[in-house]
């Protein structure tokens, strides 16, 4: 008997509720359309700069900004980004130098876990791969070593303020992959680009 009584009152529910959504179909239509608009593919370009501070070979740390470059596509919450960034330092003098050359490429998938306004707070995951390149320069002779590609992975946290076409956007990051000193590598991007 109770489990009639439960069919029942299963039945009268759904009932009620095909009944109001029958009702609230000509405005379910106008949030579908609005929907299909905010749901709509975006892509993106942008440039940035990048703090990754590392230790040298006294074991101190020293502060490196990388030139940042992204492209990527997004849709609703989910974005997926592929990322260079570069690095280059020489050190030495006129008769003997080290010009060390760094690039990474990594690509990126963001959810973004709030939004309000023109402001949206997101995480991502990255996977990709580094490499490292010295050339060393001794009375106008100069010799190359480029290092394999190694992993390299890592996780985000940011925020972004979108701004009509463009937006602005800071985040911070945590990057691990083979042979990096120290692990995992804590830095910062901040970055400018257009959303079409």
């Amino acid at each position: 008997m109770r489990i009639k009584i439960g069919f029942l009152l299963i039945a009268i529910v759904f009932s009620s509720s095909a009944w109001t959504a029958e009702k609230a179909q000509p405005k379910r239509k106008a949030e579908a359309q609005t929907a299909v608009t905010a749901s709509s593919y975006q892509f993106l370009l942008a440039v940035g700069s990048e703090y990754r501070p590392e230790r040298d070979v006294e074991r101190n740390y020293a502060q490196h900004y990388y030139s940042n470059y992204a492209v990527g596509i997004a849709k609703g919450r989910l974005a997926v980004i592929f990322e260079k960034a570069d690095f280059k330092e020489v050190s030495g003098n006129p008769t003997l130098n080290l010009e060390r050359k760094f690039q990474d490429y990594l690509l990126w998938g963001q959810y973004s876990v709030f939004a309000q306004g023109f402001l949206n707070a997101y995480g991502g995951l990255g996977l990709g791969a580094y490499q490292e390149t010295v050339t060393t320069n001794f009375l106008g002779q100069s010799t190359t070593n480029s290092a394999k590609y190694k992993f390299m992975g890592g996780g985000s946290i940011g925020a972004r303020a979108n701004l009509s076409v463009f937006f602005v956007a800071l985040e911070a990051r945590m990057l691990f992959g083979d042979e990096l000193d120290q692990q995992p590598t804590f830095g910062g991007v901040a970055r400018l680009g257009l959303w079409f």
